[in-house]
């Protein structure tokens, strides 16, 4: 009898336990319902009372945009795009997603002035009619993963705003990066990361590499970038993935990073600028041939290097001893590059910003 009434106890304290448990947090799937409003306003979705939250899925697919100007908004999952399109204009404040989906089996756009967009993943042209285009013209995109576009008109424009790594990753395929011209270059923050991108870059503007880690432009066997602003690195390293990476780009010798041929024997250049050193050297120990158009670092038949100003001029550049500087010797000597002043003819003026110098070893 006692083990009969010890038995029932330890029922009615589980049943107990059950009834006054909270019931189970379900997620719940909100629409955007009108075609212009602020994301943080509850009447803009579904049923005009709540607000998604973090365990949500929020879908912008009615041809609306939604602006985000505050901090806080959120949601799980976010579909922009379906059959009658959608998009999130971002000026300010915050918003945090796992997943973001820009151009979901629709046109989806979002587009980023100010603020921080903190996205798990983002996921360009989710299904075969996805059209995802995401505008970066200002603020900080933080992102852990960026999955392959299944079509070449998904595009992630920067111009001006700040990628951020929030993890080591890669995205490739038919990614195309466009650097809008406007006079602030794009920034990518690795942020002490690992992060290769290796879709085509295009575009007037240019790009500066912040923080620590590494930045990987393009791998082998992808098609060539053809951006043509300036490529500083102010932090970390800026690898090349192929030799044509930074074949349309002016490398600003002026950043604290350090640039990495990796193991290509050849990386042309569209153009040196500013003091500084750069590595004639890759990782194996091999002899890089460093070529670029005018003013720049060019290469004579023999293998002395030379420097060309725009007008044609040869400034003659000598090792850390002063004896003529060839290829042959780039594993230990210096080479000492005077940067010659813009349609300067002579040597007594061929000083544009100091003497910039090239070194075997890396870009410091």
């Amino acid at each position: 009898m006692a083990a009969l009434r010890a038995g029932l106890h330890r029922l009615m304290v589980a049943l107990t336990v059950l009834l006054l448990a909270p019931p189970a947090v379900r997620a719940a799937v909100y629409s955007w319902n009108v075609l212009s409003g602020d994301w943080s306003a509850a009447l803009s979705w579904t049923g005009g009372t709540t607000l998604p939250a973090s365990g949500d899925t929020a879908y912008v697919a009615n041809g609306g945009t939604a602006t985000v100007d505050t901090t806080g908004p959120t949601c799980n999952t976010l579909f922009l795009g379906g059959t009658g399109g959608g998009a999130v204009l971002m000026t300010t404040g915050s918003f945090a997603a796992t997943t973001e989906h820009i151009g979901s089996y629709g046109s989806g756009t979002f587009t980023q002035s100010g603020g921080t967009n903190t996205a798990g993943t983002l996921d360009f042209s989710e299904g075969s009619s996805g059209n995802g285009v995401y505008n970066l013209a200002g603020g900080t995109l933080i992102a852990s993963a960026i999955a392959d576009p299944n079509n070449e008109s998904a595009c992630l424009n920067l111009g001006g705003g700040t990628l951020q790594a929030g993890a080591s990753f890669s995205t490739s395929y038919w990614m195309n990066f466009t650097l809008p011209s406007g006079g602030v270059n794009a920034t990518v923050n690795t942020a002490g990361y690992a992060l290769t991108l290796a879709g085509t870059i295009s575009g007037p503007g240019g790009l500066i590499k912040a923080g620590g880690g590494t930045l990987t432009l393009g791998t082998a066997g992808f098609s060539p970038n053809i951006y043509a602003g300036t490529t500083l690195i102010s932090g970390g390293v800026l690898a090349l993935g192929n030799s044509a990476a930074l074949q349309e780009s002016t490398l600003d010798a002026s950043g604290a990073g350090t640039l990495s041929f990796g193991s290509l024997g050849a990386a042309p250049l569209g153009g040196l600028t500013g003091p500084g050193f750069i590595s004639l050297t890759n990782a194996t120990g091999g002899t890089v041939a460093t070529t670029s158009a005018k003013p720049a670092l060019g290469i004579y038949g023999n293998g002395r290097a030379v420097f060309y100003d725009a007008s044609g001029y040869n400034w003659p550049t000598t090792n850390s001893t002063g004896s003529p500087f060839t290829l042959s010797g780039a594993t230990a000597a210096a080479l000492n590059v005077p940067l010659p002043a813009s349609g300067a003819t002579s040597a007594t003026n061929y000083l544009r910003s100091g003497s910039g110098s090239v070194a075997a070893g890396q870009l410091v």
